[in-house]
């Protein structure tokens, strides 16, 4: 008897590990009251030195969060609010920045190398010794919000052979001789000329 309770003890056992294994989801972690995912609401959050490598906080709301020193490599922050966050010495290289909004932001120290800023709001952001090597940059907004299209890719070039049209030459026109209507002057008649009576002088006696 006591063989068989010890089994199904054990069994039991093994049933609630699996359920618990089964109930953790790493996609939804939380570090000190953040869950990490996209969309999530954590401004003023506290996530120096976290390890959120290849993290997804699309959309995030970190908003004046506390990102020092945080490992952000190969993270999606795409459309994410980081309006007056610290990220003093966070590692961002590959970062996925595109339509971030990092104005006002603490980056002194930042690694940003090789991450995408294209559409990337910096006004006013403190980049003081941060790194930027070979970081995308295509509407990007500078610092002083001056506009930054370094990495926009050219227009395709637009092809300059002309093409020559063949001569038209135009056909001969003949112009029909024109034949003036013959014009037959209305006869003249002479106004009758009517002699004066001639009178013969009076026979002389």
């Amino acid at each position: 008897m006591r063989k068989l309770l010890a089994v199904l003890a054990i069994g039991a056992v093994i049933v609630a590990a699996g359920c618990s294994d089964d109930s953790k989801d790493d996609s939804t972690k939380t570090i000190n009251g953040c869950k990490i995912e996209p969309n999530t609401q954590c401004p003023n959050a506290d996530l120096a030195r976290a390890a959120l490598d290849k993290a997804d906080l699309s959309g995030a709301n970190l908003t004046n969060a506390d990102l020092s020193g945080a490992d952000l490599t190969d993270a999606d922050l795409t459309n994410a609010d980081l309006h007056g966050a610290n990220l003093t010495d966070a590692i961002l290289e590959g970062a996925d920045l595109t339509g971030a909004d990092l104005s006002t932001a603490n980056m002194t120290g930042a690694d940003l190398d090789d991450s995408n800023l294209s559409r990337t709001d910096l006004r006013g952001a403190n980049l003081t010794d941060a790194q930027i090597q070979n970081a995308t940059r295509c509407g990007t907004i500078r610092t002083d919000g001056t506009i930054d299209d370094a990495s926009c890719q050219s227009p395709r070039s637009v092809s300059t052979t002309s093409t020559t049209a063949p001569a038209t030459t135009a056909a001969p026109t003949t112009t029909p001789p024109t034949t003036a209507p013959p014009t037959t002057a209305p006869p003249t008649t002479a106004p009758p000329t009517t002699a004066p009576p001639t009178t013969a002088p009076p026979p002389s006696t």
